[in-house]
């Protein structure tokens, strides 16, 4: 009972927390307008949450495997809800962009002993486990894409930086109450010398890479495609954060299978997978490239947003099979933070782009070679 409603919190929390991170970007043209700021300023306000959060995982590695990953979550929850605190309060894009940077700090705090705590719930079936928990990132985007553009009119542009907050901090108490069930030692530490040793492993790195990748490909289609459906497909607002929001929808799905068929149908070799998501992903980005003047190019959105996630879960399977037992949080807190460089730099470049160029046809370009470096990382991967 108490690993169920672990589950079931833990889920809600991180689709909120991925809330927070999207929030902006639906929004872009009306940020830019009540800011005065241009493409590139406004792609930082989702970079820069991004970015602190990496940085964040560098020391929240080792402690994430030393320290009371509950007593990490609570005091993350409550440091996030009084960081994203200004960018409301305060309406000027300075303000904004140090608060989003302060919220990052927060994140992996959050993130990643809350994915150790589920996967310790399920010792029999871990990668399932992390496959319905990594779900909810996808879900808490799709939501965020949706719905924030609805909200606008009842609670207000700035609400944006809040709203999603909120519920991970009702959710404390329960997330406190569940976790306390699977809690367990994990042994005595290694000493920081062999826990920085056991990150100079090249089959971790390439691996890494890899996620990279694919997570620039997730965060152009979901950072900038509301934007891009409104200024050049004409839609509304709404209908714009509607359709965008069918890419990180479909990822529900797909991450599902993924951490399903890597303990089924690929057990014996999950490199499949990730080549099973970047092989559709290069002749997808061509077609965008020549469709940006076509309305019905939306309909290609459903498969960029199944396959681009497919292999999430199966990333963070893949470290914790490479890296010892007991710094298997050291293992999914490096994949969260290498992925996460490609989110940093995907939406500036887009946006940097779309400055110079005043075209998308860029976006799509790096989603190309974004998917071809993918392909390649992971076809000279080691089997496992």
């Amino acid at each position: 009972m108490a690993r169920t409603a672990l589950s079931i919190a833990a889920w809600i929390a991180i689709a909120s927390l991925n809330g927070v991170l999207i929030a902006p970007a639906p929004v872009f043209t009306q940020l830019i307008r009540a800011y005065d700021i241009g493409s590139a300023e406004a792609g930082a306000l989702v970079s820069a949450l991004l970015l602190t959060a990496l940085l964040a995982q560098v020391p929240g590695a080792y402690l994430i495997d030393r320290l009371d990953n509950r007593k990490l979550i609570a005091i993350a929850i409550v440091g996030l809800n009084l960081a994203i605190l200004p960018a409301f309060l305060v309406p000027i894009y300075e303000v904004a962009l140090v608060s989003r940077l302060a919220t990052g700090v927060f994140v992996p705090f959050i993130f990643v002993p809350l994915a150790n705590l589920v996967s310790d719930a399920y010792p029999e079936a871990r990668t399932r486990a992390l496959g319905v928990y990594l779900s909810a990132p996808p879900a808490g985007y799709a939501l965020g894409t949706f719905v924030t553009p609805l909200l606008l009119p009842l609670l207000g542009l700035f609400s944006i930086y809040i709203v999603y907050a909120l519920p991970i901090l009702l959710l404390m108490p329960v997330l406190w109450w569940t976790t306390s069930s699977v809690v367990r030692d994990r042994g005595p530490m290694l000493p920081f010398r062999a826990y920085a040793a056991a990150f100079r492993n090249l089959e971790l790195w390439r691996l890494g890479l890899a996620f990279v990748s694919t997570y620039a490909l997730y965060i152009l289609f979901t950072s900038w495609m509301p934007t891009f459906l409104t200024v050049v497909g004409g839609a509304s607002l709404a209908v714009g954060g509607a359709l965008a929001a069918l890419v990180p929808a479909f990822g529900i799905l797909s991450r599902l299978l993924g951490g399903r068929w890597a303990e089924t149908r690929f057990a014996r070799d999950k490199r499949r997978i990730l080549l099973y998501s970047f092989l559709p992903m290069i002749p997808l980005s061509l077609v965008w490239l020549s469709l940006l003047a076509l309305p019905w190019a939306f309909l290609l959105l459903p498969l960029i947003g199944f396959f681009i996630q497919l292999p999430f879960s199966v990333y963070y399977a893949f470290a914790a099979q490479i890296l010892p037992d007991r710094l298997r949080g050291s293992a999914y807190t490096f994949m969260n933070m290498i992925s996460l460089t490609g989110g940093v730099v995907a939406p500036l470049l887009a946006g940097l782009f779309l400055d110079l160029t005043g075209s998308f046809a860029p976006t799509f370009l790096l989603a190309l070679a974004f998917a071809g470096a993918g392909l390649v990382l992971t076809a000279t991967a080691r089997v496992r």
